[in-house]
């Protein structure tokens, strides 16, 4: 109510000043408001837009009228064209916050009223600003904190395998710290041409909720060739990928990873894995281009009964968004990884499979205000702690009972989102 109560006070002060050629519609549009008659008041905006379509007043009243009206996404085009010089700019600013918490997106608002704070010189919006983003704030931490009481993860898995034929079906579902995920998944596996060449595909349609819910569908291609020689293989992958979504979104990815595995012994081996993705994605008007690459080192002992290996894991992404008008945004994390991992026989017919590692990204996420030609970046520093352990029990000949437990802490420079996580897993598995 009181963000609803600062954005009419925004109109009716402008209403005083407003000087153009349609004055009668203007005006006829201000009394509509006042009388809470929005749809005819947007009318005779509209008419006064089209007499003076560079007019910015009347630009930003479209704005106010249609978040009144609860049309975020048109309020936010009308703030949005309304250009840096314009001493309304930083109003449509702090508006454009106000969206991004009606469509529950606090992370875009706070670097709306953040560019208020540092660059308006207006002390009356900067407090509101300054309010808005403190109310986020306990805002997120009360989320973490009751969310963590309703974290789960699920996982189910079916499949048939025959000569290395694969047909696996899987779900799973998750929740916890304001988010939802559900994911069914469709993957095939099976070779073309004497075990050598490998044909892999892969069908997931999700449902996911965290600032919004929106549906997501999956399709990814690989073919693959292996090649061996002495105590050395080389595995070289091509694949593509597709994804769409219902808010709009168009990705489509190429992906060409090369594996090189040396037995160093009978039970030494190393293995080192290139990746690289080149994506570009399309979203109503918004262009995204980038391209990531990612370099695997593992080395350890292997047995039948035991393998104990020491990986390390470094990737680079790289994404860039052409500007719109004034609004640009970009990041590029470097993530490093490193951990120890392996399965061993406790017993017959009992396996242990572990990992436990640490991980860290770092990467600068400029704002998305282009202040007269500067990039004012905001540097990001996460670190993760992990670990995983399972353990596998046959119950009879084919059918095992398998139990899963991870942990996660994360600490972050963005104290909101620090936490730490722990799920749980159960399975029975038949294999023939």
């Amino acid at each position: 109510m009181y963000a609803k109560k600062v954005i009419m006070f925004f109109l009716f002060f402008l209403a005083g000043f407003s000087c153009f050629a349609s004055q009668d519609d203007y005006k006829k549009g201000v009394e509509y408001f006042r009388n809470g008659q929005f749809q005819k008041a947007l009318t005779f905006f509209k008419k006064a837009a089209k007499t003076s379509p560079e007019n910015s007043q009347v630009s930003y009243n479209i704005g106010v009228i249609n978040y009144k009206l609860g049309i975020y996404g048109d309020a936010a085009e009308s703030f949005t064209v309304i250009s840096e010089s314009d001493p309304m700019f930083f109003l449509a600013q702090y508006n454009l916050g106000l969206i991004s918490l009606k469509k529950n997106n606090p992370d875009l608002a706070l670097e709306y009223f953040s560019v208020v704070i540092e660059f308006s010189g207006n002390t009356k919006l900067a407090t509101l600003a300054k309010y808005q983003i403190d109310k986020i704030s306990t805002d997120k931490n009360n989320q973490a904190a009751e969310a963590e009481k309703n974290n789960f993860l699920m996982e189910a898995f079916v499949g048939v395998g025959y000569d290395n034929h694969l047909l696996l079906f899987e779900q799973r579902s998750s929740g916890g710290y304001g988010d939802s995920y559900n994911n069914l998944g469709i993957n095939a596996l099976f070779p073309l041409w004497r075990n050598s060449v490998n044909f892999y595909s892969s069908l997931d349609i999700m449902n996911y909720s965290e600032y919004s819910e929106y549906n997501r569908m999956d399709l990814e291609l690989e073919l693959s060739y292996r090649l061996k020689f002495g105590n050395s293989e080389v595995e070289l992958s091509l694949g593509a990928e597709n994804n769409w979504s219902d808010d709009s979104q168009y990705l489509f990815t190429t992906k060409l990873q090369a594996e090189f595995l040396h037995h160093i012994s009978n039970c030494y081996a190393a293995k080192l894995r290139f990746l690289y993705s080149d994506f570009s994605a399309e979203k109503h008007n918004f262009f995204l281009g980038g391209s990531s690459n990612e370099i695997y080192l593992e080395t350890g002992y292997y047995t039948d009964n035991t393998d104990i290996f020491l990986y390390y894991d470094y990737s680079d992404y790289n994404r860039e968004d052409i500007k719109r008008q004034f609004v640009s945004f970009s990041f590029s994390p470097e993530v490093h990884k490193i951990g120890v991992g392996g399965s061993f026989m406790v017993f017959s017919g009992i396996e242990v499979d572990f990992d436990i590692g640490y991980s860290r990204s770092e990467y600068s996420t400029p704002d998305r205000l282009v202040w007269f030609g500067r990039l004012f970046e905001r540097y990001r520093d996460d670190s993760h702690t992990y670990a995983s352990v399972s353990v596998s029990a046959d119950i009879v000949k084919s059918l095992k009972f398998r139990t899963a437990a991870s942990y996660t802490n994360k600490e972050s420079n963005i104290s909101a989102e620090d936490y730490e996580r722990t799920d749980m897993a159960v399975f029975l598995v038949y294999s023939n």
